[in-house]
C-alpha cells in the first residue's frame, strides 16, 4: 500500500506496527498551496469490514489532523451502508486494493 501511495504523494511514512489503534500509513502532499495528509487502515483478513472500522478510521483523521482517511480491506465491505456516511466524515472504503 505504502508503494502505491508513493505515486500519488510526496512523503509516504508505513507506521511501526502496533496495536495503539492509529493509522497503518501516512501518506502527505502540497498542492496548489494546499497541505493534504491521508491516514490509511490496512487490514490484511478476508473478513468484511463494517461500520465499526470506518468510525475508527474517522476518529484517527480527527486526532491526526488529516484531510482523509482510507480502508483498504481484502475481504470487502459488510455492506454498502459501510461506507455511506464516510465522506462526511474524512474517511474512504478502498475495497480490494491490492
Amino acid at each position: 500500500m505504502a508503494l502505491l501511495l508513493s505515486e500519488m504523494y510526496d512523503d509516504v511514512v508505513l507506521t511501526p506496527f502496533s496495536k495503539d489503534f492509529g493509522p497503518d500509513v501516512v501518506a502527505s502532499r502540497q498542492r496548489s498551496g494546499y497541505a493534504e495528509k491521508a491516514v490509511v487502515s490496512c487490514k490484511q483478513s478476508q473478513t468484511k469490514v463494517g461500520p465499526e472500522e470506518i468510525d475508527r478510521v474517522s476518529g484517527i483523521v480527527s486526532r491526526e489532523r488529516a484531510t482523509r482517511g482510507l480502508v483498504v480491506a481484502p475481504g470487502g465491505f459488510t455492506s454498502r451502508e459501510a461506507g455511506s456516511p464516510v465522506s462526511d466524515r474524512g474517511a474512504t472504503p478502498g475495497d480490494r486494493v491490492a
